[in-house]
């Protein structure tokens, strides 16, 4: 094959790698299949260039002079082609890096994220337990309080029967009589007044630490 007829080859092998790597850097077809078509043109290219510089290596006169300068245009195009090529690659190749390090990273935030809520969720089930504990205990205190009121009630009551019984007994005068009555009825409200502000303390206690 004559010089001129590799040459012709080489220009339009040259032609193909410019359309496609426009094609590759615009994003209009960034496919497996294109880049592996520019890196097979790339070294084709490269190898026409060797085989030119053989040929006209054979030659003698001005011709091989215009030639080796045609060749040494080829040779850098070649060079560019190829480092667009690398250049593109290198890029792709740290965006998918930077892709999967955002990914990993967000993962990551996403475990703690959630590490974090059920940490919360226990925390707020060990508060719901306590507030429950404590109203148990609330509500203990209150009937035992409740309870301790009743039986003084009773012992009133059971006092004051008593009382009657033997002023009745020893016949003490109306007089005396109704002053035992009012001081029962102290007594009396001062244990209802008791029942009524220790349940209203209960109910208070409740709805604060519900």
């Amino acid at each position: 094959m004559s010089v001129d007829e590799k040459w012709k080859e080489a220009n339009k092998l040259l032609l193909l790698i410019r359309g496609d790597l426009e094609q590759l850097e615009t994003g209009t077809d960034t496919s497996v299949m294109l880049q592996g078509r520019i890196a097979t043109n790339i070294n084709n290219l490269s190898r026409i260039s060797d085989t030119l510089n053989g040929i006209v290596a054979q030659q003698s006169g001005p011709k091989r002079d215009i030639w080796r300068i045609r060749i040494k245009q080829l040779n850098e195009e070649c060079k560019n082609s190829r480092h667009s090529m690398e250049t593109y690659m290198n890029t792709k190749y740290a965006k998918a890096k930077e892709e999967e390090e955002r990914s990993q990273l967000l993962e990551r935030r996403s475990r703690v994220g959630a590490s974090s809520n059920m940490e919360q969720l226990y925390r707020e089930g060990q508060s719901l337990q306590n507030s429950h504990r404590m109203i148990d205990d609330i509500e203990n205190a209150g009937r035992s309080i409740l309870g301790a009121l009743s039986s003084q009630n009773d012992l009133i009551k059971n006092t004051q029967k008593k009382l009657w019984d033997i002023a009745n007994t020893l016949g003490v005068s109306q007089n005396v009589i109704r002053r035992i009555q009012r001081r029962n009825r102290e007594d009396r409200i001062i244990v209802y007044s008791g029942m009524v502000i220790t349940l209203l303390i209960i109910l208070f206690l409740w709805f604060y630490v519900r």
